[in-house]
């Protein structure tokens, strides 16, 4: 598909220009982040905290009776993630946006605000 591969070239053109360790930092910030906020808000992180240890995605895992609500909030406010087994899992990259964060922080808050009802 030579439109697949145009995009890919230009992928690692990116990446090449950025760098690799560049890219990494930026993405353990993120995913840092991601779960300072989690702590924040008192939903547990079920993925590895040790830097050397994890990537990109952040495994949360609310208590069973809020796996539905904490779901639903974030896809209200606009951030993508998957749930399986009972688990939320968010993939942050190097380019995730303070827009996404403030995204994520109002769900946090609107799922906590409804699971004390």
């Amino acid at each position: 598909d030579p439109l697949a591969a145009a995009r890919f070239a230009a992928a690692l053109e990116e990446i090449d220009s950025i760098g690799v360790p560049a890219i990494n930092e930026a993405v353990t910030q993120h995913v840092s982040r991601a779960i300072e906020l989690a702590d924040e808000f008192a939903i547990a992180v079920v993925s590895s905290r040790d830097e050397r240890e994890r990537a990109g995605i952040v495994v949360l895992e609310p208590p069973a009776e809020q796996v539905t609500l904490l779901t639903a909030s974030l896809h209200n406010h606009g951030v993508t993630a998957t749930t399986r087994l009972g688990q939320v899992r968010l993939s942050l990259h190097a380019a995730t946006s303070e827009e996404t964060f403030d995204m994520l922080r109002a769900a946090f808050v609107s799922s906590g605000t409804a699971a004390s009802y």
